[in-house]
């Protein structure tokens, strides 16, 4: 059985074990060291870690403001060093296991295992931006029928901000003579 392999007992039939033999996903846990040899964050992947260093390197490009992407961001060289192989469904133990090993010097914002989940962005800046994005826009009233509606900053600004459907537009249009081109 190599590394890779799993053997798993589903059942029996007729006095005998039938087992389930298969492959599993694995998971490898890197480190990002700077090129002095210290550990600056411990992460996992069940990507090739040459995916994941690229995205790690996508979110510097486009401002990420974790302390990793940061760091990215200063260095001209840095080193990624695979640190263990581990089943897919242990990764997790596995990653926080290396995180609490290297808790002095990693940039990590959690404990390990399991991404982003818990982790509260530091002053309210990160919200901010959020609640920036969303508030865009406006919330208008139908010329027809009255009812509320949301609409994005392209049609606000161009004037299609007056009626919350088609048909309200067409109902309002009834009975209004045509304008006509002048020759």
């Amino acid at each position: 059985m190599t590394a890779w392999q799993r053997h798993e007992r589903i059942g029996e039939w007729d006095g005998k074990t039938i087992l389930f033999s298969g492959f599993e996903r694995r998971a490898k846990i890197y480190g990002i060291k700077s090129l002095n040899g210290d550990v600056v964050y411990i992460g996992s992947t069940i990507s090739p870690i040459e995916t994941r260093i690229r995205e790690h390197l996508r979110q510097v490009r486009v401002g990420s403001d974790l302390p990793i992407h940061l760091w990215l961001a200063c260095q001209s060289h840095f080193a990624v060093e695979c640190f263990e192989d581990v089943p897919e469904k242990s990764r997790h133990e596995a990653e926080k296991r290396w995180v609490a090993k290297y808790a002095k010097t990693t940039l990590n914002v959690t404990d390990g295992g399991g991404g982003m989940s818990g982790h509260k962005f530091a002053g309210t800046g990160h919200a901010k931006k959020i609640g920036e994005k969303l508030r865009l826009g406006a919330n208008c009233s139908c010329k027809t029928c009255g009812q509320a509606f949301w609409r994005k900053p392209r049609d606000v600004k161009t004037g299609n901000d007056k009626f919350c459907t088609r048909e309200c537009y067409q109902e309002w249009q009834r009975g209004k003579p045509k304008k006509r081109a002048q020759s």
